[in-house]
């Protein structure tokens, strides 16, 4: 098999309406299977994929009673792929049809012997996607995103497989990056294959499960860092007083924070300044994180 695509869920339902008919109905000629991996989904995820098999029998899915977070729910996929080729995207992200076409082109080109990653566009658009530009804050240095990128299943089997002591949210793709660097695997970055990330507006009536959220990311990246105590992984978890300054800044010295950041944004989207209510929830959020961060550090 030319190509398995993996893709984690968690109560996704109403996102996997949107986004696997796209994967699954792709330009490429050749062989290929999308493996649906549920982390113990509640929301009628099950029986929404097993119907859809019945259409697609290249759609294959993984069960877990028991979440265990996105890194634990790809090494299942992993483990029962049978592609040449992985393709790691995630339950919200909107593909264009040669999506499939392209990253294998790419990596043949290269002998397989390559990480090719795109730009991922994040849009609140869910009927039109692909009508969302690429903006500033869509850029990520990540060396390797499992929002949208590729690697042979060769690669991977020498580098090992996502780290399970991961079962906080983030961190773990980036953890699996600095082994692929360490293999010296080279990076192509390539607009052809561009994806939209269908973003999800805020709930601010449910603020605190985003700020815990956010704790539990502090708590993997410290993990991460204790793995990899080096200078680079320390300057992607944040760790240091030059960010919590930067964020203090970004917050207008502090003026934004937990208790007004609804306001803020809220004025901010009605002007019609999207990037600037995204810079404000994000300076927020990403307070709570170094906060959690420095105290666990400490």
């Amino acid at each position: 098999m030319d190509i398995s695509v993996i893709m984690p869920a968690y109560n996704r339902r109403n996102l996997l309406e949107i986004v696997l008919p796209q994967i699954l109905n792709q330009d490429f000629k050749g062989e290929y299977e999308v493996i649906v991996s549920d982390d113990g989904s509640n929301d009628g995820t099950k029986e929404y994929i097993e119907n859809f098999q019945n259409i697609y029998k290249n759609l294959k899915y993984i069960y877990s009673s028991e979440r265990k977070g996105p890194a634990h729910a790809r090494n299942l996929a992993l483990n029962i792929s049978q592609g040449k080729l992985i393709v790691f995207i995630d339950s919200d992200i909107f593909v264009n049809k040669d999506f499939l076409k392209n990253h294998y082109e790419i990596q043949k080109e290269n002998d397989f012997k390559v990480l090719v990653q795109g730009p991922v566009i994040n849009t609140y658009n869910w009927e039109k996607p692909w009508e969302e530009k690429f903006k500033l804050r869509d850029i990520s240095s990540a060396f390797f995103a499992t929002g949208n990128a590729s690697v042979s299943k060769e690669i991977l089997l020498k580098a090992g497989f996502f780290d399970e002591n991961f079962t906080f949210y983030g961190w773990e793709d980036l953890e699996l990056g600095v082994r692929l660097k360490k293999l010296n695997i080279k990076l192509i970055n390539s607009d052809k294959v561009k994806v939209w990330h269908l973003t999800v507006p805020p709930n601010f009536e449910n603020l605190s499960y985003l700020f815990e959220k956010e704790r539990e990311r502090a708590r993997s990246a410290i993990y991460f860092y204790k793995k990899h105590p080096t200078l680079e992984v320390k300057m992607m978890i944040q760790l240091g007083k030059v960010y919590e300054i930067g964020n203090l800044l970004q917050r207008i010295f502090g003026l934004i924070n937990e208790k007004n950041v609804e306001k803020f944004w809220k004025w901010a989207e009605k002007k019609g300044y999207h990037n600037l209510s995204t810079i404000i929830l994000s300076g927020v959020l990403n307070k709570v994180y170094l906060e959690e961060l420095k105290r666990i550090s400490s």
